[in-house]
């Protein structure tokens, strides 16, 4: 469900900052590559702003979303660190209308499936030892949030918004065998909020195929025309690595 024109801008940045970095010695630069599922608990609610309805106890629709990550990281600070990333979400939750008068309420149920894909661009301010660096993710969310009572037709709206988010990241031994990431990412625009942040560790078990391993929460609270979400995804995750 992604913008495949911004999917197309993210993949073309990308590609021509690895051109830039192969004409560099093999040395002088590092990427990974990361592919696995992550598992999460789904919490928050699902308001109708129309009709006043709050679905609430939401919760996690399957067993986890897969995920995916191509970054390049040079040694030096005058080249940012590229990641790009592309995950799902998927939540629902109940409602309940009130009656008028005579008339009983209606029960109702609540979705939410997004695609997250994000590109992020960090400068290295610390290098040795630590590579600590600022810059922004600029994700995309899109998806559906779609509403069904009992008896009715389902109705449905798109959500389809790109952001910056100012981020924070810091790699502990960034090119050792084990590199321990934690980064923090936030953005706030009037009443839409959203907040990430995560750690992992990465893990060549047979350089350059491994593991890596982590928790992370994304926190999101924007409006549709129709809905306005507030919701929190937390959980761990795992993924094959490969990390060069």
């Amino acid at each position: 469900m992604c913008d495949t024109r911004w999917a197309r801008w993210c993949l073309g940045l990308l590609v021509g900052l690895w051109s830039g970095l192969a004409g560099a010695e093999a040395a002088a630069w590092h990427g990974e590559l990361a592919l696995g599922q992550w598992s999460f608990d789904a919490s928050g609610q699902v308001r109708d702003t129309s009709d006043q309805v709050d679905f609430t106890d939401l919760s996690n629709e399957g067993n986890g979303q897969s995920y995916f990550r191509l970054g390049a990281s040079p040694p030096g600070r005058w080249w940012p660190d590229v990641l790009l990333e592309r995950q799902g979400l998927q939540a629902g939750a109940t409602g309940q209308t009130d009656g008028a008068l005579i008339l009983p309420g209606s029960t109702g149920t609540a979705r939410a499936d997004f695609d997250l894909t994000a590109l992020s661009l960090t400068l290295p301010l610390i290098t040795e030892g630590v590579r600590l660096g600022l810059g922004v993710m600029i994700e995309n969310v899109d998806g559906l949030v779609t509403r069904q009572e009992d008896g009715e037709a389902a109705q449905t709206d798109r959500y389809d918004e790109t952001y910056p988010l100012a981020l924070l990241r810091a790699d502990v031994a960034p090119f050792g065998p084990i590199t321990l990431r934690v980064e923090a990412a936030y953005v706030e625009s009037g009443a839409d909020r959203a907040i990430h942040a995560r750690g992992s560790l990465l893990w060549p078990v047979i350089a350059p195929l491994g593991l890596e391993f982590g928790l992370q929460s994304r926190r999101y609270r924007f409006t549709t025309s129709n809905y306005a979400v507030d919701a929190e995804f937390r959980g761990g995750y795992m993924g094959m690595l490969l990390k060069f």
